[in-house]
């Protein structure tokens, strides 16, 4: 015999479908949500990184008694100067380096093709390699296409460049009312809840707040540490764009296991150009700063913020990339914690309810 708490459940599953239902048939309402959703979510992404990265900042000089006000504007200052002196030091080396690499894509294509047939011609490793260049000249055609899209494209990304620009204009507005009422965000979100379990929810928003910040700045600093051992390496060996491949191996490495693998690929391209040994040296670089970055550096910047199993982390990768793309890569991992901390607290107080002895008369 079904129990009145079976039909409360069986009900409210009913109506969810049922609002899944209709909304599916009337989408192109949701459409202006779902444009303004995707213009925000890189600015809004971004102030959540800044804001748990600058936040330890407003803190110190609020403990200096600055006023918050006043410690968020120098902070906001400090980044605004940090900013400048990394454009005016590394943007025009950046710039160069990357016209350079694109001018020279047909020469890359050769010198990879030189080196191939030297590699065959080495009794060793003939047999490990294909009879004929159809690979190495696949390769080659996927890049030529890959650069032609991009300029049949400009126009469309050039728009989209200027929405993204519009976006992050919000940034500063945004990040200097977080940093500056980084104290009552938590209580005005507990207003929504019932008062019974309001003092729960703080304290579940304070785990929430404690792992992505570890998460976030640990990634940050750990990262950005990786990246520059790598640059390092790459000026000691003498790679050619050695501040660019350093970058797109810095930045990928944000997404976990997948992202250095895919770094490594156009560092091995362009050691390639040069000779094998140069590109053993520069992999041999990349995996000896990740070494540097797992063992020394992440479990200092960590903490216990990163308690999720590798095999979820791929997981969550995979899935997150589908749904979402490069954002869902992004935002895979905090969105996953702040879901486990916050069924956590529920099913904890799930579990007290239930063994709590009913008082009814």
């Amino acid at each position: 015999m079904l129990t009145n708490r079976t039909l409360r459940i069986s009900l409210l599953v009913l109506i969810w479908l049922a609002i899944v239902f209709v909304a599916s048939r009337v989408g192109f309402l949701f459409e202006p949500l779902a444009v303004a959703v995707r213009l925000l979510i890189v600015p809004v992404m971004l102030c959540g990184f800044l804001y748990y990265l600058l936040r330890p900042l407003v803190e110190l000089f609020a403990g200096w008694k600055v006023p918050r006000s006043l410690a968020v504007l120098l902070v906001l200052a400090l980044l605004a100067l940090a900013a400048g002196g990394s454009w005016v030091l590394i943007w025009p080396t950046l710039v160069k380096q990357t016209t350079t690499f694109m001018e020279s894509l047909p020469e890359i294509g050769e010198a990879m093709e030189t080196q191939y047939d030297a590699l065959r011609d080495n009794g060793l490793l003939r047999s490990l390699l294909p009879e004929n260049g159809s690979l190495l000249a696949r390769i080659s055609d996927t890049l030529s296409s890959s650069f032609q899209a991009v300029g049949d494209y400009a126009g469309t990304i050039l728009d989209w460049a200027m929405d993204v620009v519009i976006a992050i204009s919000i940034i500063p507005i945004l990040l200097f009312f977080m940093l500056k009422q980084t104290d009552r965000f938590s209580q005005r979100v507990v207003v929504v809840v019932p008062q019974r379990y309001r003092a729960d929810a703080l304290t579940a928003m304070s785990e929430i707040d404690a792992a992505l910040s570890g998460f976030i700045k640990g990634r940050v600093i750990a990262t950005l540490l990786m990246g520059l051992l790598i640059f390092i390496g790459f000026l000691a060996i003498g790679l050619p764009y050695g501040l660019l491949l350093a970058l797109i191996a810095t930045l990928l490495n944000f997404i976990p296991y997948i992202g250095p693998i895919v770094g490594t690929i156009p560092v091995v391209i362009v050691g390639l150009t040069v000779s094998p040994w140069m590109a053993i040296w520069a992999v041999l670089i990349i995996i000896a700063a990740q070494q540097v970055e797992e063992v020394l550096l992440a479990p200092y910047v960590y903490g216990k913020s990163m308690d999720i199993h590798p095999l979820m982390t791929v997981i969550l990768i995979l899935a997150g990339a589908e749904l979402a793309g490069f954002v869902g890569l992004i935002l895979a991992i905090p969105v996953y914690m702040i879901i486990k901390i916050a069924a956590r607290h529920a099913y904890s107080l799930y579990i007290t309810d239930r063994k709590q002895p009913d008082v009814t008369p």
